[in-house]
């Protein structure tokens, strides 16, 4: 912290997420191509021999909104704790973002914050932000995920339920079903499975017919929501003059 004009200084510090020469286990199997989902297969690649990404949706090379995130609409921000953490997954992410239309800002200087009834003093932090699209992000990510040597993704495809060995210890695998046509029923099966489908998610009731006994749900309210209003260039830099003084 310089001390002096009291402006935070940081330093974003990305190193390569290191690679595992031992192998935990031969296969594992992330249901969802959320960001959570892509992310768990960067990490799972490190120390499976294989690792398969199963997706409901039909994925495009495209930059567009998923049917499956509602939310992909709106404009996002990646803060910069997870830039960091995503710099540290992916090598260069950052440069390829602002190279395909990101933009980065100041968190302070170049967002106007309403918050408790009145706006914050705009200043220079030095903590940058990136400003993107949903789409852009996750498709950036989920080419590099692709490019991943030992990671195959199984696209259009219903998830049925889960496998198990026989006296029921262990998740052994998932059954799934490609969404076109008349195609039989497939299992793959793997040493971990990772549940990555979200809100729509089944794995509860899944277990709970297996015999596991349904996991307890804790539920964090937060009674916070957002919109969006798009808006001409014009019209927004008018409004930031006239609350530049704020």
């Amino acid at each position: 912290m310089d001390t002096d004009s009291k402006i935070f200084k940081v330093t974003m510090k990305y190193q390569e997420y290191p690679s595992n020469s031992k192998p935990v286990g031969n296969h594992a199997i992330v249901l969802g191509s959320s960001m959570a989902g892509l992310v768990a297969v960067r990490v799972l690649s490190n120390y499976f021999k294989q690792v398969t990404l199963v997706v409901r949706d039909l994925l495009s090379d495209a930059v567009e909104n998923r049917k499956g995130v509602p939310q992909g609409k709106h404009l996002h921000v990646m803060l910069a704790k997870g830039e960091q953490i995503l710099g540290n997954l992916f090598a260069g992410l950052r440069s390829e973002l602002l190279v395909s239309g990101a933009v980065s800002i100041d968190n302070q200087q170049d967002v106007l914050w309403h918050q408790g009834g009145d706006y914050i003093a705009r200043a220079k932090s030095g903590i940058m932000m990136l400003v993107m699209s949903r789409p852009l992000l996750e498709t950036t990510v989920r080419r590099r995920v692709m490019a991943l040597k030992n990671v195959r993704i199984q696209a259009g495809h219903n998830i049925l339920g889960l496998i198990t060995s026989p006296d029921k210890k262990q998740v052994t695998g998932v059954r799934v079903r490609h969404r076109a046509g008349d195609a039989s029923a497939e299992t793959l099966t793997a040493d971990l499975v990772v549940d990555a489908t979200g809100r729509g998610s089944k794995s509860p009731q899944w277990l709970e017919t297996m015999g596991y006994g349904k996991p307890p749900e804790s539920i964090v309210k937060i009674d916070v929501g957002y919109a969006m209003q798009p808006a001409s260039t014009g019209a927004m830099k008018n409004y930031c003059r006239t609350h530049s003084a704020l």
